[in-house]
């Protein structure tokens, strides 16, 4: 089952978290927001109009063709920044 929540952008899905606390909600990040995320702190980059993976990992026609890659074979070693946040790592692994 998803849920909107009333108090996010209506582009952002919530779904239940399984946890300890019963009816815990789980921001989900909308694309845009997610390829920021890779771009700014997991080296991710676009390149004649491909999305692309830092050291020659791939290339890829869409976001969506991105994430279908990332969920089947995660995010390669050596692109993540220093910088980035538990939450920013916890969000992309959420979006994935």
């Amino acid at each position: 089952m998803i849920l909107l929540s009333p108090k996010i952008k209506q582009d952002h899905v919530v779904t239940p978290l399984p946890s300890k606390k019963p009816g815990s909600l789980i921001r989900i990040l909308a694309n845009e927001e997610a390829w920021d995320i890779l771009k700014d702190k997991f080296s991710f980059y676009v390149s004649h109009g491909k999305y692309c993976i830092l050291g020659g990992h791939g290339e890829f026609e869409s976001l969506e063709d991105l994430m279908n890659d990332l969920c089947k074979y995660g995010i390669p070693e050596g692109c993540l920044d220093a910088s980035a946040t538990e939450e920013e790592k916890h969000s992309i692994k959420i979006w994935v």
